[in-house]
């Protein structure tokens, strides 16, 4: 058996970045999705920060775990809202957001792949099935794996203002 794609360190680098540069969330928010991390506790930390920051505008870890308690998700988080604390360790440089997010969104695209051939290996076994009727499924399938954004499209711009205002 294979072992699952992910990067755990990636996940929680992204889920960081978001917390700690709230200027970013609305950027990273345009490419990625809740299912695109593969740890349950990481969609549900992002859901949070994505509540808190549609809500109240910014992305405060505190704010994200009172969002998490409040809606029963702090106890799964492994250590708690000490976890949040690791994720914020990980946000060393909001330039390399950029690069986080093409990780995240790749392994959940190999992670698709995996998911559907095996799907169609299923469906190309049973003699009875319509093959072109499977083709067609398998390409709506795929094409559905590229339809978010292929960068950041204003990285530079947000990370150049958020440098002016640390100055």
């Amino acid at each position: 058996m294979r072992e699952v794609i992910y990067d755990n360190e990636t996940e929680m680098t992204v889920l960081g970045i978001m917390m700690d540069e709230e200027v970013m969330v609305p950027t990273i928010m345009a490419i990625v999705e809740p299912e695109m991390f593969w740890d349950k506790a990481h969609q549900l930390v992002y859901e949070s920060i994505c509540n808190v920051y549609e809500d109240k505008g910014v992305s405060d870890v505190k704010l994200v775990r009172n969002d998490l308690e409040r809606r029963g998700h702090l106890n799964r988080l492994p250590e708690g809202q000490m976890y949040l604390y690791d994720m914020l360790n990980l946000a060393i440089d909001p330039k390399n957001a950029e690069y986080y997010c093409n990780i995240l969104r790749e392994n959940y695209q190999r992670r698709q792949m995996v998911k559907i051939s095996r799907q169609m290996e299923e469906k190309a076994y049973d003699l009875n099935a319509d093959v072109e009727g499977i083709i067609s499924d398998m390409q709506k399938q795929t094409t559905g794996l590229t339809v978010k954004s292929d960068s950041l499209p204003y990285l530079p711009e947000v990370v150049e203002n958020r440098s002016d205002h640390l100055l």
